[in-house]
């Protein structure tokens, strides 16, 4: 994302199921919360294609 502004409307387009894919760049250049809501969009939408190991070390970082 080329800046923070453009995060809500990338998350709302990501629920769209028409849209199967998603692609960022340089995500680890965003501030933490906004990293975080990205990484949450997602691993939710892609949840079925991710293996098991990395939705599991996910939640498990989210109780720390």
């Amino acid at each position: 994302m080329k800046n923070e502004s453009g995060i809500e409307d990338f998350v709302i387009n990501l629920q769209n199921t028409a849209i199967r894919y998603g692609c960022i760049q340089s995500l680890d250049l965003l501030e933490q919360r906004s990293y975080q809501t990205i990484t949450d969009a997602m691993m939710h939408k892609f949840s079925a294609y991710l293996p098991s190991s990395l939705l599991l070390s996910d939640n498990k970082d989210k109780q720390i």
